[in-house]
């Protein structure tokens, strides 16, 4: 249940941001989240850190994507660190 919460507020956080409702998050969508967060980037690093998720290479960041992202950084990694081409499968989300 307390799981099921959590993905509901999640996916309600994201989809705040998701400004032409497509569900996904596009570059300028990321920055202003990264932006409400705190957590300002540059629009390259916002784009690093698109390619790093990315699982479908549409150049945006989907529901299950930004959960992948999620999961990672709260197992103490940083997108610096995960290799772009093992964004899902290293770490048990595929």
């Amino acid at each position: 249940y307390t799981d099921w919460i959590s993905q509901y507020r999640f996916f309600f956080i994201v989809h705040r941001f998701d400004g032409d409702k497509d569900r996904t998050l596009n570059l300028n969508e990321l920055k202003l989240l990264m932006e409400k967060l705190g957590m300002p980037q540059t629009h390259v690093r916002l784009k690093d850190m698109i390619k790093q998720v990315d699982e479908d290479h549409d150049g945006k960041i989907n529901f299950r994507e930004v959960r992948v992202a999620d999961s990672m950084v709260k197992r103490g990694f940083s997108f610096d660190l995960v290799p772009r081409n093992h964004a899902s499968s290293d770490f048990g989300d595929g």
